[in-house]
């Protein structure tokens, strides 16, 4: 049952956003008749413990409040993410089923892989949550100590016993850098694709992969830990919590790389029910429990608009199809 507005301002004086919940709740954009009415599934097409799903965790019980009901979060990885968009793009477009999306799901995989629905038709863009550069992470017990050292290796090894990398799967922001990196570093190196970036963050630590590209998010705790040491960023400059850490582009010049977390939806959302899930994600990103913690966590939450973010997708697709076929870059 959907709760009474009543019950909503109960709900703010307990909640941990309740400082902002009143100026938050406030909106130009008014929800269709009788939604939500039941609780809102939003799909994670990764195993816990990564970028997407950090974002998403973030996200929720902010999403719960402004909706007036809960946010239900449903880890459904596989296929580099292609299993959760494909679920959501054969769900009704009546705004229950919602899914965090990120370049692999929409940008990369179609161009890599035969995927099981088209994301630029069966996907609907709402809109960008979070933006950020990718950070080269080893253990810390590694003998690389630079990105050099681990590039020498790399090359060294190349044709006997070649290093390993992980991703949190194919087609992801991850993989696509990792492959530029090896074509203009010139080596090779065995990728290990996870169902998300938890688990080959694991990995890593145990010393079961040599090295990874991740987002922030999922390694700037373990760096800060000791755990996971810095040795290179994806971005053209320096990340300031990785004081340590080169630009790729410094030392392999071409090889850049950002990456980005949105929210999604069905094909044909009603245009009343896409005006108002993109004004309650708007305020979403903009409260102060999203946007402290992501950069907390080493990350920026740029908003864009649908209509901005379906232009960003659409001309990321063009230069990233532009990147793998100038390198090469095909599925195992």
């Amino acid at each position: 049952m959907r709760r009474t507005r009543r019950g909503l301002l109960a709900l703010g004086a307990a909640s941990p956003f309740a400082a902002c919940s009143n100026a938050l709740s406030q909106s130009a954009v008014q929800p269709p008749p009788s939604y939500p009415a039941k609780p809102i599934r939003l799909l994670i097409g990764f195993a816990p413990g990564g970028a997407t799903d950090i974002a998403a965790r973030l996200a929720a019980p902010i999403l719960s409040e402004l909706l007036g009901q809960q946010v239900v979060l449903e880890n459904r990885s596989g296929a580099g993410g292609n299993l959760a968009t494909e679920l959501t793009a054969r769900a009704p477009a009546d705004g229950y089923t919602l899914l965090m999306l990120t370049p692999g799901q929409v940008v990369t995989n179609p161009l890599l892989m035969r995927v099981p629905c088209d994301p630029e038709r069966d996907v609907t863009a709402i809109a960008r949550m979070t933006a950020g550069q990718l950070v080269t992470v080893v253990p810390k017990d590694s003998p690389f100590r630079d990105l050099r050292q681990l590039l020498e290796a790399a090359r060294a090894r190349s044709r006997g016993n070649p290093l390993s990398y992980g991703t949190p799967g194919p087609g992801t922001s991850q993989h696509i850098v990792m492959e530029m990196l090896k074509k203009e570093g010139g080596f090779e190196a065995t990728h290990v694709p996870y169902r998300g970036s938890g688990p080959a963050v694991a990995d890593l630590i145990g010393g079961k992969i040599d090295f990874m590209t991740d987002s922030v998010s999922p390694t700037l705790p373990h760096v800060r830990a000791g755990l996971l040491r810095a040795i290179a960023v994806t971005g053209r400059e320096a990340h300031p919590d990785f004081p340590g850490a080169v630009t790729l582009d410094s030392v392999v010049p071409g090889v850049v790389m950002t990456t980005w977390v949105g929210l999604g939806g069905p094909p044909d959302l009603p245009p009343a029910l896409m005006a108002y899930l993109t004004d309650v994600l708007r305020r979403t990103v903009s409260h102060p429990g999203f946007t402290e913690r992501i950069k907390d966590l080493g990350g920026q939450s740029p908003w864009l608009s649908p209509q901005n973010f379906t232009a960003a997708v659409s001309a990321e697709r063009s230069s990233i199809g532009a990147v793998i076929r100038s390198a090469g870059i095909r599925m195992e």
